[in-house]
């Protein structure tokens, strides 16, 4: 009843699962509950498990992820549950495979805020222990910025202003001091960020940037 009198009122629904009962659940239920009131995209949280990819992309289900858990969780995974289901955490490979459309965020202050440490593990999937979990679903860097900026707007159908640099969108902006697409994966995180604009105006600026330069051009 709540499910439905939520979708009444034109509110998008996001479920937050991590176990493959609740993700059953919670794909089933909504879904029911969606088809009475007009269907809103719905987001699943937490996207921990490879089941029912086919049925999420045929009803246009988004997942998000947080692949940063890899790095701190992953250890622990890796000695506690079964070897055919942690290489299977966090699918990306096959959802995009499937069709599944996902976004990846970072959980914070849980896991760590900085974004290119969320592409770091998207793309190399490694523990602190120096493990690799399900290596077959890494993502490559464009996947993974991708699903950090486009992909993370349209999944809260704000893409229309956000999410990828174009005229008419609004000016937010980071400049980082390194290349993503030349440096070595296991070295994305080291990147820092040299300036952010927020609608074109320069809310952050490094210290070694700011010593030599007072604006942009």
């Amino acid at each position: 009843d709540l499910v439905r009198a939520v979708l009444a009122h034109g509110v998008e629904l996001h479920a937050r699962e991590g176990a493959p009962e609740a993700h059953d659940l919670a794909l089933v239920r909504p879904r029911f509950a969606a088809a009475l009131h007009g269907a809103l995209a719905e987001t699943r949280t937490h996207a921990e498990v490879a089941a029912r990819l086919e049925r999420m992309a045929r009803l246009g289900i988004w997942a998000i992820g947080q692949p940063r858990y890899f790095w701190d969780a992953g250890d622990a995974w890796l000695g506690s549950l079964d070897e055919a289901r942690v290489h299977r955490l966090q699918p990306y490979r096959e959802m995009l495979d499937a069709g599944v459309r996902f976004a990846l965020s970072s959980d914070a202050p849980v896991a760590s805020y900085r974004p290119l440490d969320t592409v770091h593990s998207a793309v190399t999937r490694t523990t602190v222990g120096g493990q690799v979990i399900g290596a077959d679903n890494a993502l490559s860097v464009e996947e993974a910025l991708r699903a950090s900026t486009h992909d993370a707007a349209a999944c809260y159908r704000v893409d229309d202003r956000l999410g990828t640099l174009e005229v008419g969108k609004l000016a937010d902006v980071v400049v980082l001091d390194g290349d993503p697409f030349s440096a070595a994966p296991e070295r994305l995180g080291e990147i820092a960020v040299d300036m952010t604009l927020l609608g074109g105006e320069v809310v952050y600026e490094a210290a070694r940037r700011s010593a030599t330069s007072d604006s942009i051009s």
